[in-house]
């Protein structure tokens, strides 16, 4: 049976380390995910155990949209590895769900990632663009990089670039 909790902490690293491996052999284990670690403290990291196994790790870290105004902030999707033996398996899909009822309750604004444009939008993603949103990287194609709004009242009106705390 498969169940999902918070990380913990020293505890688990060995076993995201792991699944990042796996799940990205080409990069070697999400690089990213080693960085927003380091600059990020209020993250939002959970982890789907199967038997005592580590099958799956998604990280929410903060992320801020710059307006004439200030700064809003939210939370970035920095991360969803699920290890290959346990993908199409809905395993991924708990793990968003679990992180979005998270920061739902949190009253967070917004939730940006960077991601397979046929795969975000079933938890309600849309390309920032349509919501007058812009990747803080140029490269990212515009269908790759998605926005979920959370709480309409606070995001009224609010456009800009929208930025990873902590990730150049």
């Amino acid at each position: 049976m498969i169940t999902v909790r918070q990380e913990q902490n020293e505890q688990d690293l060995p076993g995201i380390r792991g699944v990042n491996r796996e799940a990205f052999p080409d990069t070697g284990g999400a690089k990213v995910f080693y960085q927003i670690r380091q600059a990020a403290t209020e993250i939002v990291s959970l982890v789907a155990v199967d038997d005592d196994n580590l099958i799956g790790h998604v990280l929410f870290c903060p992320a801020t949209i710059a307006t004439e105004s200030g700064e809003v902030c939210g939370m970035g999707l920095g991360e969803l590895a699920v290890v290959p033996k346990f993908q199409r398996q809905g395993v991924g899909t708990m793990l968003t769900n679990a992180g979005l009822d998270i920061l739902r309750e949190r009253n967070c604004p917004f939730v940006i990632v960077v991601g397979h444009a046929t795969y975000y939008p079933r938890f309600g993603f849309r390309p920032g663009s349509q919501l007058e949103l812009a990747c803080q990287w140029e490269s990212i194609p515009d269908k790759s990089f998605m926005a979920l709004i959370l709480n309409q009242d606070a995001m009224g009106g609010v456009t800009g670039v929208a930025r990873f705390v902590g990730i150049p």
